[in-house]
């Protein structure tokens, strides 16, 4: 519940089954003790190159007041924002 990685322990907390510290299993019925975390094992990281970038692209940017100007057209339109 807290995230605390410590010794964890199996409780049913308000009927659902958790694994939680020792301090968290004092709202709920602990069931069993689990096995201390083992440390990980260093796993192999992945690098991902960012993509390149092409000249040419075109960035289109929505200015200030789209939102009032969208909402006059589809009122004077009769249109529901549903629509």
């Amino acid at each position: 519940m807290c995230g605390a990685e410590e010794k964890l322990y199996r409780a049913e907390i308000e009927g659902t089954k958790l694994n939680v510290c020792e301090e968290c299993s004092k709202f709920g019925n602990i069931i069993a003790a689990l096995e201390e975390p083992k440390p990980e094992a260093k796993k192999d990281i992945k690098v991902f190159k960012k993509p390149e970038i092409k000249k040419n692209n075109v960035i289109y940017m929505v200015g200030s007041g789209f939102a009032e100007k969208i909402r006059k057209k589809r009122e004077k339109l009769g249109l529901k924002q549903e629509d």
